[in-house]
């Protein structure tokens, strides 16, 4: 489900000269969306569950059933990359577990309209600026149900849609904040002819009801 926050409401050109100067004058500390994967080490964790999803799908037959492992996940992965390839991303105020450089310097980001966003949700994780190329997909998957993601379109069209079990092509337009349960599963797609760039961090499950009936002009 997409929740729309219609209080939360922004300066969406503000919030645009934000992006065009990352793009300007901060090009270097744009992650990809294999590297973000790649630093939080989700893969190393989740290899065999991918193997055996895989394997499950296609009936444990030749020539899969003897594929070894390395051969396995590079098949996998060349996959999975096809529609994402192209995601660009801004780290603004991440958890620099791995003391990652990028993220060592992500105070370079938090200036303007995402300081103001850092000010009012105080409680934010992870929050970046994602650009997702027509094209982009994100095939149906479900996350952790520990936490809620807050988004804040800045770029977006009817052609940029998410997909939920009980609801097909939800569009998502700049205004005003929508908020995902990511436990549900859901799929997204970038038709175009626009990308889709938007502001994005998540806060603690216990939070929704309370961002549902927050207030505020950022």
């Amino acid at each position: 489900m997409l929740i729309p926050l219609p209080d939360i409401t922004y300066n969406i050109q503000e919030a645009i000269d934000y992006y065009e100067i990352l793009k300007k004058d901060h090009a270097d500390l744009i992650w990809t969306k294999q590297e973000i994967v790649a630093n939080a080490k989700i893969d190393k964790v989740r290899e065999d569950d991918i193997i055996e999803a895989v394997l499950d799908i296609t009936g444990r037959v030749e020539p899969y059933i003897s594929w070894p492992r390395e051969y396995f996940l590079e098949k996998v992965n060349n996959a999975r990359w096809k529609y994402t390839s192209g995601v660009q991303i801004w780290s603004i105020n991440v958890v620099n577990v791995n003391n990652h450089p990028k993220i060592n310097r992500q105070t370079e980001l938090q200036f303007g309209f995402a300081k103001k966003l850092m000010a009012l949700f105080p409680d934010n994780a992870m929050l970046q600026l994602v650009v997702n190329p027509v094209g982009t997909k994100y095939h149906r998957h479900s996350d952790t149900a520990d936490v809620i993601r807050v988004i804040i379109p800045i770029v977006s069209d009817e052609g940029a849609v998410w997909h939920f079990d009980d609801a097909k092509n939800v569009p998502h337009l700049p205004g005003n904040a929508y908020v995902v349960p990511t436990e549900f599963p859901h799929a997204t797609d970038v038709f175009g002819p626009a990308d889709r760039v938007s502001f994005m961090f998540l806060l603690p499950k216990d939070k929704l009801d309370w961002i549902k009936n927050y207030k505020c002009r950022i």
